[in-house]
């Protein structure tokens, strides 16, 4: 009976050195692992602001203008303007200077639908 106890300590203590170690690694060592990317060629170092420019084949000016209607707009996340085109509707309703630009832009983002959608 007292070695039954004797062995149950040991492989206790065994397993929890075993946890303990595994614990420590994984805490040291293991997010590093699951933080890895791949290594990037090509188009995919871009940013993706930029590889959506390139992607609707965006001129200088009209990189710039979208640029500047995040700012105007006080958009957090500049993305937006990808997806989400009320923010050129708005632009477009308040009467925007470059009005001409701003359609083009839709155009280009969201198909010929958007002249539609635009006043």
């Amino acid at each position: 009976m007292p070695g039954d106890l004797g062995t149950f300590i040991g492989v206790l203590a065994v397993l929890l050195a075993a946890l303990w170690g595994t614990l420590w690694w994984w805490s040291t060592y293991g997010t590093r692992w699951l933080n890895r990317r791949p290594p990037r060629r090509g188009k995919a170092t871009l940013p993706l602001w930029r590889r959506l420019c390139e992607a609707h084949h965006l001129s200088a000016v009209e990189v710039q203008r979208l640029q500047a209607l995040a700012h105007e707009c006080q958009i957090g996340e500049p993305l937006l303007l990808f997806v989400d085109p009320r923010w050129l509707e708005q632009s477009l309703a308040g009467g925007a200077a470059d009005a001409a630009v701003l359609a083009e832009l839709g155009r280009k983002l969201f198909g010929e639908e958007f002249h539609a959608a635009a006043p």
